[in-house]
Protein backbone atom coordinates (compact mmCIF):
# COMPACT_ATOMS: atom_id res chain seq x y z
CA UNK A 1 0.00 0.00 0.00
CA UNK A 2 0.91 3.44 -1.10
CA UNK A 3 1.53 6.39 1.36
CA UNK A 4 0.76 8.79 -0.53
CA UNK A 5 -3.00 8.97 -2.35
CA UNK A 6 -3.47 11.27 -5.48
CA UNK A 7 -6.68 13.37 -4.45
CA UNK A 8 -6.75 16.22 -7.56
CA UNK A 9 -7.06 13.90 -11.22
CA UNK A 10 -8.61 14.92 -13.88
CA UNK A 11 -10.00 12.31 -16.57
CA UNK A 12 -11.08 12.66 -20.24
CA UNK A 13 -13.93 14.20 -18.57
CA UNK A 14 -12.92 17.26 -18.41
CA UNK A 15 -13.54 18.63 -21.59
CA UNK A 16 -10.31 20.30 -23.87
CA UNK A 17 -8.22 19.74 -20.06
CA UNK A 18 -8.02 16.09 -19.04
CA UNK A 19 -6.52 13.38 -21.77
CA UNK A 20 -6.65 9.73 -20.19
CA UNK A 21 -9.62 7.45 -19.33
CA UNK A 22 -11.08 6.76 -16.78
CA UNK A 23 -9.61 2.91 -17.21
CA UNK A 24 -5.66 4.56 -17.90
CA UNK A 25 -6.04 6.56 -14.75
CA UNK A 26 -7.18 3.15 -12.58
CA UNK A 27 -4.61 0.74 -14.33
CA UNK A 28 -1.93 3.16 -14.06
CA UNK A 29 -2.15 4.05 -10.14
CA UNK A 30 -2.71 0.12 -9.50
CA UNK A 31 0.29 -0.47 -11.05
CA UNK A 32 1.82 2.40 -8.98
CA UNK A 33 0.84 0.15 -5.98
CA UNK A 34 -2.19 2.73 -5.06
CA UNK A 35 -4.86 1.15 -3.49
CA UNK A 36 -7.34 4.06 -3.24
CA UNK A 37 -7.29 7.50 -6.20
CA UNK A 38 -9.74 10.22 -5.87
CA UNK A 39 -11.81 11.60 -9.48
CA UNK A 40 -11.29 15.77 -8.76
CA UNK A 41 -12.91 16.42 -12.89
CA UNK A 42 -13.48 20.13 -13.11
CA UNK A 43 -16.81 21.96 -12.31
CA UNK A 44 -18.73 18.26 -12.71
CA UNK A 45 -19.23 14.85 -11.57
CA UNK A 46 -19.90 13.22 -15.31
CA UNK A 47 -17.75 10.39 -14.84
CA UNK A 48 -18.20 9.73 -11.42
CA UNK A 49 -20.74 6.53 -12.09
CA UNK A 50 -18.44 5.03 -14.50
CA UNK A 51 -15.53 5.71 -12.17
CA UNK A 52 -17.07 3.80 -8.57
CA UNK A 53 -17.44 0.89 -11.57
CA UNK A 54 -13.61 0.41 -12.90
CA UNK A 55 -12.08 1.49 -9.61
CA UNK A 56 -13.97 -1.40 -7.84
CA UNK A 57 -13.50 -3.74 -10.98
CA UNK A 58 -9.65 -2.95 -10.59
CA UNK A 59 -9.45 -3.16 -6.60
CA UNK A 60 -9.19 0.49 -5.98
CA UNK A 61 -10.93 2.70 -3.16
CA UNK A 62 -12.72 5.58 -5.29
CA UNK A 63 -13.11 8.78 -3.66
CA UNK A 64 -15.78 11.11 -5.25
CA UNK A 65 -14.94 14.99 -5.79
CA UNK A 66 -14.35 18.06 -8.57
CA UNK A 67 -12.56 20.74 -8.76
CA UNK A 68 -14.19 23.64 -8.82
CA UNK A 69 -13.36 26.77 -10.64
CA UNK A 70 -14.59 30.18 -11.33
CA UNK A 71 -12.37 31.51 -14.96
CA UNK A 72 -10.96 29.05 -16.31
CA UNK A 73 -8.04 27.63 -16.71
CA UNK A 74 -4.46 29.55 -17.08
CA UNK A 75 -4.73 31.85 -19.67
CA UNK A 76 -7.94 30.89 -21.70
CA UNK A 77 -10.40 33.10 -22.45
CA UNK A 78 -13.63 32.81 -24.36
CA UNK A 79 -13.67 31.28 -28.11
CA UNK A 80 -11.44 33.94 -30.37
CA UNK A 81 -12.59 36.49 -32.41
CA UNK A 82 -10.89 38.50 -34.97
CA UNK A 83 -10.31 41.14 -32.57
CA UNK A 84 -6.43 41.87 -32.52
CA UNK A 85 -6.46 43.06 -28.71
CA UNK A 86 -4.63 40.77 -26.33
CA UNK A 87 -7.08 38.33 -24.95
CA UNK A 88 -8.34 39.18 -21.31
CA UNK A 89 -6.59 36.02 -18.77
CA UNK A 90 -9.27 35.24 -16.26
CA UNK A 91 -6.36 34.67 -13.87
CA UNK A 92 -6.38 38.49 -13.36
CA UNK A 93 -10.16 38.47 -12.77
CA UNK A 94 -10.53 38.87 -8.54
CA UNK A 95 -13.20 36.53 -9.05
CA UNK A 96 -11.65 33.60 -10.05
CA UNK A 97 -11.16 31.35 -7.18
CA UNK A 98 -10.76 27.13 -7.15
CA UNK A 99 -10.85 24.50 -4.47
CA UNK A 100 -10.80 20.84 -4.85
CA UNK A 101 -13.78 19.56 -3.24
CA UNK A 102 -13.92 16.06 -1.95
CA UNK A 103 -17.26 13.83 -0.60
CA UNK A 104 -16.67 12.98 3.05
CA UNK A 105 -19.89 11.09 2.85
CA UNK A 106 -23.41 11.95 1.59
CA UNK A 107 -23.88 14.67 2.84
CA UNK A 108 -20.92 16.30 1.33
CA UNK A 109 -21.62 14.76 -1.70
CA UNK A 110 -25.26 16.14 -1.65
CA UNK A 111 -23.68 19.32 -0.69
CA UNK A 112 -20.74 18.71 -4.00
CA UNK A 113 -23.82 18.24 -6.13
CA UNK A 114 -25.24 21.69 -4.76
CA UNK A 115 -22.85 23.63 -5.51
CA UNK A 116 -21.75 22.26 -9.11
CA UNK A 117 -25.31 23.18 -10.00
CA UNK A 118 -24.67 26.28 -8.72
CA UNK A 119 -21.91 26.84 -10.09
CA UNK A 120 -23.83 26.05 -13.69
CA UNK A 121 -26.38 27.65 -13.37
CA UNK A 122 -26.28 31.04 -11.21
CA UNK A 123 -24.33 33.71 -12.96
CA UNK A 124 -23.65 35.42 -9.58
CA UNK A 125 -22.03 32.43 -8.25
CA UNK A 126 -18.95 33.09 -6.04
CA UNK A 127 -17.34 30.39 -5.07
CA UNK A 128 -15.80 31.78 -1.44
CA UNK A 129 -19.65 32.30 -0.17
CA UNK A 130 -21.33 28.93 -1.56
CA UNK A 131 -18.62 26.57 -0.15
CA UNK A 132 -19.02 28.29 3.17
CA UNK A 133 -22.83 27.74 2.88
CA UNK A 134 -22.29 24.06 1.79
CA UNK A 135 -18.94 23.39 3.26
CA UNK A 136 -20.56 20.50 5.26
CA UNK A 137 -19.03 16.65 4.80
CA UNK A 138 -16.48 18.27 2.29
CA UNK A 139 -13.17 18.22 2.74
CA UNK A 140 -11.53 21.39 0.94
CA UNK A 141 -7.73 21.97 -0.94
CA UNK A 142 -7.00 24.98 -1.92
CA UNK A 143 -3.90 27.09 -2.53
CA UNK A 144 -6.46 29.84 -3.03
CA UNK A 145 -5.34 32.20 -0.51
CA UNK A 146 -7.93 34.30 0.19
CA UNK A 147 -10.50 31.61 -0.27
CA UNK A 148 -8.34 30.18 2.25
CA UNK A 149 -8.45 33.09 4.64
CA UNK A 150 -11.76 33.48 4.58
CA UNK A 151 -12.84 29.47 5.13
CA UNK A 152 -10.41 29.52 8.22
CA UNK A 153 -12.38 32.49 10.08
CA UNK A 154 -15.17 30.10 9.58
CA UNK A 155 -13.67 26.97 10.70
CA UNK A 156 -10.21 25.48 9.99
CA UNK A 157 -11.85 21.73 9.93
CA UNK A 158 -11.18 19.80 6.99
CA UNK A 159 -9.08 22.68 5.41
CA UNK A 160 -6.08 21.83 3.55
CA UNK A 161 -3.68 23.85 1.86
CA UNK A 162 -2.77 22.40 -1.26
CA UNK A 163 0.96 22.02 -2.30
CA UNK A 164 1.93 21.32 -5.66
CA UNK A 165 5.53 20.95 -7.26
CA UNK A 166 5.83 24.06 -9.21
CA UNK A 167 7.61 27.67 -8.96
CA UNK A 168 4.44 28.59 -6.33
CA UNK A 169 4.63 26.00 -3.96
CA UNK A 170 6.95 27.47 -1.44
CA UNK A 171 4.21 30.75 -1.56
CA UNK A 172 1.96 27.97 -0.68
CA UNK A 173 3.75 26.10 2.01
CA UNK A 174 4.53 29.57 3.56
CA UNK A 175 0.90 30.72 3.42
CA UNK A 176 0.31 26.90 4.75
CA UNK A 177 2.79 27.69 7.85
CA UNK A 178 1.49 31.56 8.97
CA UNK A 179 -2.12 29.95 8.50
CA UNK A 180 -1.30 27.09 10.64
CA UNK A 181 -3.45 24.96 7.72
CA UNK A 182 -1.78 21.84 7.33
CA UNK A 183 -0.32 21.16 3.88
CA UNK A 184 -1.53 18.16 1.55
CA UNK A 185 0.69 17.11 -1.66
CA UNK A 186 -1.17 16.69 -5.19
CA UNK A 187 0.12 16.64 -8.27
CA UNK A 188 -2.53 17.97 -10.59
CA UNK A 189 -2.58 14.81 -12.65
CA UNK A 190 -4.70 15.30 -16.10
CA UNK A 191 -2.87 12.28 -18.04
CA UNK A 192 -1.01 9.35 -16.97
CA UNK A 193 2.51 9.57 -18.27
CA UNK A 194 4.77 12.37 -19.47
CA UNK A 195 4.51 11.45 -22.80
CA UNK A 196 0.73 12.38 -23.05
CA UNK A 197 1.59 16.50 -21.96
CA UNK A 198 1.27 17.05 -25.99
CA UNK A 199 -2.01 15.74 -26.14
CA UNK A 200 -2.55 18.15 -23.53
CA UNK A 201 -1.47 21.24 -25.31
CA UNK A 202 -3.72 19.86 -28.63
CA UNK A 203 -7.00 20.28 -26.22
CA UNK A 204 -5.67 23.92 -24.93
CA UNK A 205 -5.45 24.71 -28.21
CA UNK A 206 -8.64 23.50 -29.47
CA UNK A 207 -10.14 25.03 -26.68
CA UNK A 208 -8.76 28.00 -27.39
CA UNK A 209 -9.07 28.10 -31.01
CA UNK A 210 -5.43 29.18 -31.59
CA UNK A 211 -2.49 27.13 -32.56
CA UNK A 212 0.24 25.29 -30.89
CA UNK A 213 3.16 28.41 -31.93
CA UNK A 214 0.40 30.90 -30.19
CA UNK A 215 -0.30 28.90 -27.17
CA UNK A 216 -0.02 31.01 -23.86
CA UNK A 217 2.46 28.74 -21.95
CA UNK A 218 -0.13 29.28 -18.46
CA UNK A 219 -3.18 28.18 -21.08
CA UNK A 220 -1.61 24.31 -20.01
CA UNK A 221 -0.81 22.26 -16.92
CA UNK A 222 2.91 21.70 -17.06
CA UNK A 223 4.85 18.80 -18.33
CA UNK A 224 4.87 17.09 -14.65
CA UNK A 225 1.01 17.34 -14.09
CA UNK A 226 1.22 13.38 -14.51
CA UNK A 227 -0.44 10.37 -12.02
CA UNK A 228 3.65 10.16 -10.88
CA UNK A 229 3.97 7.38 -8.31
CA UNK A 230 5.26 8.47 -4.97
CA UNK A 231 8.49 7.74 -5.25
CA UNK A 232 8.82 10.46 -8.31
CA UNK A 233 6.76 12.60 -6.07
CA UNK A 234 8.29 12.21 -2.59
CA UNK A 235 11.81 14.16 -4.17
CA UNK A 236 9.55 17.36 -4.59
CA UNK A 237 8.90 17.11 -1.07
CA UNK A 238 11.93 16.63 0.92
CA UNK A 239 11.19 19.46 3.27
CA UNK A 240 7.92 18.79 3.96
CA UNK A 241 7.09 14.63 3.67
CA UNK A 242 3.96 15.29 6.17
CA UNK A 243 2.18 16.77 2.90
CA UNK A 244 2.62 13.84 1.57
CA UNK A 245 1.25 12.03 4.49
CA UNK A 246 -1.60 14.33 5.10
CA UNK A 247 -3.06 12.59 1.53
CA UNK A 248 -3.53 8.93 3.51
CA UNK A 249 -4.96 11.17 6.21
CA UNK A 250 -7.20 12.98 3.95
CA UNK A 251 -8.23 9.42 1.84
CA UNK A 252 -8.92 7.39 5.45
CA UNK A 253 -11.52 10.53 5.92
CA UNK A 254 -13.58 10.05 2.69
CA UNK A 255 -16.13 7.41 1.71
CA UNK A 256 -15.25 5.06 -0.78
CA UNK A 257 -17.81 2.51 -0.41
CA UNK A 258 -20.29 4.23 -2.52
CA UNK A 259 -23.58 2.46 -3.90
CA UNK A 260 -25.63 4.52 -6.63
CA UNK A 261 -27.29 1.50 -7.81
CA UNK A 262 -30.63 1.67 -5.47
CA UNK A 263 -33.05 4.46 -6.40
CA UNK A 264 -32.65 8.07 -4.41
CA UNK A 265 -35.78 9.92 -4.50
CA UNK A 266 -35.88 13.94 -3.70
CA UNK A 267 -36.68 14.82 -0.36
CA UNK A 268 -39.91 16.95 -0.68
CA UNK A 269 -40.73 19.79 2.30
CA UNK A 270 -43.50 19.09 4.74
CA UNK A 271 -43.92 15.45 3.37
CA UNK A 272 -42.83 12.00 4.60
CA UNK A 273 -41.20 9.76 2.52
CA UNK A 274 -44.25 8.02 1.84
CA UNK A 275 -46.15 10.62 1.23
CA UNK A 276 -43.63 12.00 -1.30
CA UNK A 277 -43.36 8.43 -3.78
CA UNK A 278 -47.34 8.31 -3.58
Amino acid sequence: MSSFVHLHVHSDYSPMEGVSSLKELCETARAHGADTLALTDTNGLYGAIRFLEIAKEGGLRPILGAEVRTGQMGGETAPVSHDTRPPRRCQDSPLSHRAVLLAKNPDGYANLCRLLSARHCDDAFDLISSVARYRDGLIILSDDQPALTAWKKQSSEDLYVELTPGAMMHQALAFSRRAGLPPVATNRVRFVAPHHFHLHRLLRTIALNTTLSRLPPDACCAPTHWLAPVSTLAGYYPHVPHALANTRRVAEDCRTDWNFRDTVFPAFRQLTDEGAFA
